[in-house]
């Protein structure tokens, strides 16, 4: 009723005419502004308010002069860093709107302070439009839509739901998982969450590159995890979310699907969703959701499920979860990105029943292949733990539901909203609610995520909200359920398949031997000879490879593969469709990347035969000053950007830069 009542108080009034403001090669959106006659006529003891609606070009050059720079290393490079997007121009308005100036801690219609009738309206409408983008039924799925971002998110939903030292499963970070779900090695607990939880990873089997469950599940048989993460950040296959729930099942663990990087593909429902598995599910809202920076946290509500006594037992995910984030993690929200987020939306089961983990997740960073989340279900099941699917890098896949969701698998899913999702930065928590299961005596269970998690949200792990940020992700949430956004989404993994299959023609070794999302890992320990027939390392690493991409003006990530053993110099390299997909590559668009890819890393080759020092540096110094291989890599930079420069900018007009040549 309040927010109707506040939406005819908005149409009934005096609309200001928008003036188009060019500064500094930038566009700016600004209300009528006083010229400078208002300023003489209405001049008073002071003179900021004239310096605070001056444009960035005058106020801080340097600083326009850098983002000039930076729109033209987006135009004229190649991003194929799978956890980066081009996210809109409504987005950005969002999120550079006046949203950025209320503080508002606490949640629509309970706030600390006032004023936010408004911001109320905003995070409203992107928490309607978040269920609505996947698809989610009200009664059953709430979301928090104020986490900073995929990591504090995931943080958020452990808080809510374990006590410290529960256990956690989730995919081991070399070999595809994301640092969020308690990376630790053998002397050193390297992510934070691995201080207050006891974490056990699960595997990809070696020979197949594709995640063991089998393993997973004998192995939360003996570590009993509490919470099972389903969820990757360089796993280029789908994940099995039915797989994953009935391990949760089996370990009554929480499923946790943390989609951040193929909630884009998700909600476009060009891949499976985890949300029909998942007790919680989180992303982040800027990857292939293509959002702004932020993150979501989706959890069950309603009944859980009838106890003995044939009562109803309710969720308690809502309270939990928001309590989290805030006050428990965070301060006020990024009303800003709030807003832009409304624009743009076999040896591991052995040791899993062993650690007997408390929590599951499914999600990577770094897994080409799709989840198994009904066999990670299992797993928690067995275990009862619960299963955290954590899709920030597949969000946007699976918005567009172009690959399998890990929702109905998952008890929370975790999301970042800024990379296939294509919002603003930030993250989501999605957490079931509703009826649980029927106990023995035919009451019904109901599922307490949704308290928990958003009390771990908020006060728990954030202070206010960025409403910023939840406006932008709102607008962005509205684009990925666009039959544009699923077109783009369906493209994002064409290009991908196309991708892999001319790197593997060229002869190099893809973890898990393809793609099934956005992302392929090259394993540059190995190649491929013209037998098809695996043989020795191609004498070369990610790192030097990533030295050589980043000065002919192509953006990748060196990344660890199974068997590493140092993260500083890992074998792999991580490359993704999303973010030059937005810019219009199609197939034979990323077949010529390939060819890039492969000049890239024969050049890199070159310059480690010519370098006299085995360390990195020694490396940097021949590619930087030798004559012969700077001709070499200037021509092939001068290459690359001509081929990008051919195709749309995003979020700016070619006209508009300073810098074009």
């Amino acid at each position: 009723m309040a927010m109707a009542t506040a939406l005819r108080r908005l149409s009934s009034s005096v609309n200001k005419p928008i003036k188009r403001l060019y500064n500094g090669g930038s566009l700016y959106y600004m209300s009528s502004l006083p010229n400078e006659a208002v300023y003489e006529k209405e001049k008073s003891r002071v003179t900021w308010p004239k310096q605070l609606n001056a444009p960035l070009e005058l106020v801080d050059p340097e600083i326009s002069d850098i983002i000039e720079l930076e729109k033209a290393r987006q135009w004229k490079g190649l991003e194929l860093i799978p956890s980066e997007n081009f996210t809109s121009v409504s987005v950005m308005q969002a999120v550079g709107s006046i949203m950025t100036n209320k503080y508002s801690e606490g949640y629509p219609g309970a706030r600390y302070y006032g004023g936010n009738e408004y911001i109320d309206m905003a995070e409203s409408l992107c928490q309607k439009r978040a269920l609505e983008a996947f698809r989610l039924d009200p009664s059953k799925w709430g979301v928090n839509v104020q986490p900073l971002s995929g990591s504090p998110a995931n943080f958020q939903v452990y808080t809510a739901l374990l006590k410290p030292h529960d256990r956690i499963m989730a995919l081991d970070l070399p070999h595809g998982g994301h640092l969020s779900h308690g990376y630790q090695t053998d002397t050193k607990k390297i992510s934070a969450v691995s201080i207050f939880f006891e974490t056990m990873p699960y595997r990809l089997n070696e020979s197949t590159g594709y995640i063991d469950y089998d393993q997973m599940e004998k192995s939360a048989t003996l570590f009993r995890p509490k919470l099972i993460v389903a969820g990757a950040s360089a796993y280029a296959r789908l994940y099995d979310y039915a797989r994953i729930r009935k391990v949760c099942d089996k370990q009554k663990a929480i499923m946790l699907a943390d989609m951040a990087h193929i909630s884009g593909l998700v909600a476009a429902d060009v891949i499976p969703s985890p949300f029909e598995c998942a007790d919680v599910v989180t992303t982040t809202t800027h990857k292939s959701l293509r959002g702004p920076r932020g993150a979501m946290i989706f959890f069950r509500k309603g009944v859980k499920e009838v106890n003995k006594q044939g009562q109803e037992v309710m969720y308690d995910y809502e309270d939990k979860i928001n309590q989290a984030v805030f006050p428990g993690l965070q301060g006020g929200p990024h009303n800003h990105t709030i807003t832009g987020l409304a624009v743009a939306l076999k040896q591991m089961e052995k040791s899993a029943t062993l650690f007997r983990p408390k929590l599951i997740v499914a999600g990577a960073s770094a897994y080409a292949r799709l989840y198994d989340y009904a066999r990670i279900r299992k797993v928690c099941d067995k275990q009862k733990a619960i299963m955290l699917a954590d899709m920030a890098h597949i969000s946007g896949l699976v918005a567009a539901d172009v690959i399998p969701s890990p929702f109905e698998c998952a008890d929370v899913v975790t999301t970042t909203t800024h990379k296939s999702l294509r919002g603003p930065r930030g993250a989501m928590i999605f957490f079931r609610k509703g009826v649980k299961e029927v106990n023995k005596q035919g009451q019904e269970v109901m599922y307490d995520y949704e308290d928990k998690i958003n009390q771990a949200v908020f006060p728990g792990l954030q202070g206010g909200p960025h409403n910023h940020t939840i406006t932008g992700l709102a607008v962005a949430l509205k684009q990925a359920t666009t039959p544009e956004y699923k077109a783009y989404q369906e493209q994002v993994l064409s290009n991908c398949l196309k991708f892999a299959q001319t790197l593997t023609e060229k002869g190099y070794d893809l973890v898990s031997g393809g793609t099934e999302n956005h992302l392929v890992l090259v394993n540059l320990k190995r190649k491929v000879n013209e037998e098809n027939s695996l043989v020795n390392s191609l004498g070369i690493d990610g790192s030097r490879v990533e030295k050589v991409l980043e000065a002919v003006h192509i953006a990748a990530n060196k990344n660890t593969v199974p068997g590493d053993v140092s993260a500083m110099v890992p074998g792999g390299i991580r490359m993704g469709t999303p973010a030059l997909t937005s810019r219009g590559f199609v197939e034979e668009d990323f077949a010529k990347v390939a060819a890039f890819f492969d000049a890239a890393v024969k050049l890199a080759l070159k310059i480690k035969a010519e370098t006299k020092g085995t360390k990195l540096k020694d490396f940097v110094a021949t590619l930087q000053s030798s004559d012969p291989i700077q001709s070499e890599t200037t021509k092939l930079r001068h290459e690359v950007e001509e081929y990008a420069k051919q195709f749309p900018t995003i979020g700016f007009e070619k006209e508009t830069m300073k810098y074009k040549n």
